[in-house]
């Protein structure tokens, strides 16, 4: 499989940043191995519905490229879709459909060829290694749960941030929106939660304290997107982050009788809000 990469403008305050490297970091053996490619960054023009090329970033050294929300001026709710292609390839100034990323594989480990990707607030960052699917990109419609949203808190100077970041390759199939409903501990769909969120960007929900944070997670019918969640706390003597990526309620069961068996109960219990 091959992955794209984005950098997200969550909001006014947040920018981002990342770090590609050509080093096959999880090849097997004890030899360093490098995959060579060069890595255009795209942005939706939401008007001519179009992928727009915005930069062909050099190295900042031998081995790694380093890419921010802020040299690229993106504001808040949009994102820029980073795509490593072969060297010799043309990368189109206009497009309809983002090109294919190159598979940065050597081997056949089943692992994903991630970045890093770093938020930025007041001073301080947090990071995790992140990728998009290619074939997540390709489809077109979909359904997901996120689980785990731990955004409850006594601390006054924290707020908690849900951001849904969707990347659809091409889009002539697409219609402009999706939507996202909040839902309880008991999986149920909370009344008037629900919010339309745009294709190729970010939608970000904020939960201050004293406020309902959303309950228990987010479910988004009509496209898939990457579930992120931030905690940002600006108290008198320190500022802290916290920046983390939930999977799917699959990857809780293992091998595929528990998963055939429990996620149909555990959909259910969703009153028909996703089917993944």
């Amino acid at each position: 499989m091959s992955y794209y990469y984005f950098l997200p403008k969550p909001t006014d305050e947040i920018d981002s940043s990342i770090v590609v490297t050509d080093l096959v970091a999880n090849s097997r053996g004890y030899v360093h191995k490098k995959v060579s490619f060069q890595l255009p960054v795209y942005q939706f023009d939401f008007t001519l519905k179009v992928w727009r090329l915005r930069k062909m970033p050099p190295k900042n050294s031998e081995l790694h490229w380093q890419i921010s929300s802020t040299d690229l001026d993106l504001e808040p709710g949009q994102i820029a879709v980073v795509v490593p292609i072969e060297l010799n390839a043309v990368a189109p100034k206009t497009t309809g459909r983002l090109p294919r990323p190159v598979s940065r594989k050597v081997d056949g480990s089943p692992v994903a060829s991630r970045c890093s990707l770093r938020l930025h607030w007041r001073g301080v960052s947090s990071s995790y290694q992140s990728e998009y699917p290619e074939n997540m990109a390709d489809r077109h419609d979909g359904q997901i749960v996120s689980v785990g949203f731990g955004g409850n808190t006594n601390n006054a100077s924290t707020e908690s941030l849900f951001c849904a970041v969707n990347v659809s390759r091409d889009t002539s199939a697409d219609s402009a929106t999706y939507r996202i409903v909040a839902f309880d501990s008991l999986g149920l769909a909370i009344e008037g939660t629900e919010q339309r969120a745009y294709r190729n960007a970010c939608h970000t929900i904020v939960s201050r304290t004293g406020e309902s944070n959303c309950g228990f997670g987010f479910a988004g019918i009509g496209a898939l997107f990457i579930p992120l969640y931030v905690s940002t706390s600006a108290s008198t003597a320190t500022r802290q982050m916290s920046f983390e990526h939930t999977h799917p309620p699959s990857t809780m069961f293992w091998r595929e009788i528990a998963r055939e068996y429990c996620m149909p109960k555990f959909r259910q219990s969703w009153d028909g809000t996703s089917n993944q």
